[in-house]
This record gives C-alpha cells, structure tokens and sequence, in this order.
C-alpha cells in the first residue's frame, strides 16, 4: 500500500542475570494516511504494546519468546461494508535458534495471531509453525 506513515514509538529494555537474557517492553502509535492508495477508508490510526525475552538455554542455542497487542481504528467508513472498521489484534511467538557451525543455523519458530474486527471479514486466527535451515555465504 502506498501510504504516509507517521510513526512514533519508545522501547525500554534490560539485562538479566539469568542465561544472558534481555527483557524488553515497548509501545507506540502510528498513523497511516492512504488518499493515494485506494481510498481513504484505508487510512487508520494504531497503538500497540509489544513485550519480549531473549536468553540462552546451552551453549551456541538462542531462543525467544514475543507478545504483543495492537489496537487499530480505520479513519473512515468502508464502502463496501457501510462500517468503520476496528481490529484488535494479539500475537505470540516462540522461537529457537542453534548455531551449527559458523554459516549454518537451524531455527524453529510458532507463531501465534488472532485478529478480532467489527466486519466479520477481517477476523482470523493464524497458527504458523517454520523450520529452517539458515546458510550464510
């Protein structure tokens, strides 16, 4: 989508003692303007909170854990549903990386989404799970 985003966001985060984690929480609010893209019903406005933690379970292992909440509100009336649309949606995801050797990685990841909305259309749960094998040249 070709929009102007106008974006604005902070993160405070921190070292733990525990397995060489990193905790963090952010939050931020952000603005889509779309008159060039389709239509104004595709601007919104957003606000979000995201928190994550990062450490070490063993030796050349990382893994993470990421959950966030995203409120969203549609700046106008759809044409096509006669409604303003609003989301709420919520995310979770669980990831685990193992250094192989200096170029090769093999990661595993689960994703976890729900998107709740007033226009039945836009509500989904997405369960995403990834293996891959990351070679660096």
């Amino acid at each position: 989508q070709d929009v102007d985003l106008r974006l604005l966001g902070g993160v405070w985060s921190r070292q733990l003692d525990w397995r060489q984690a990193v905790g963090s929480v952010s939050g931020y609010l952000g603005e889509e303007d779309a008159m060039n893209a389709g239509g104004k019903h595709n601007g919104r406005h957003y606000a979000g909170l995201r928190g994550g933690l990062n450490w070490q379970p063993a030796e050349g292992q990382s893994a993470y854990v990421l959950a966030g909440y995203q409120w969203v509100k549609h700046v106008t009336v759809d044409p096509v549903f006669a409604a303003e649309r609003k989301d709420q949606l919520a995310q979770l995801t669980l990831g685990w990386e193992k250094k192989i050797d200096k170029r090769l990685k093999l990661k595993a990841k689960i994703e976890l989404s729900t998107n709740s909305s007033n226009i039945a259309l836009y509500e989904y749960r997405r369960r995403q799970l990834s293996l891959t094998l990351d070679a660096g040249f």
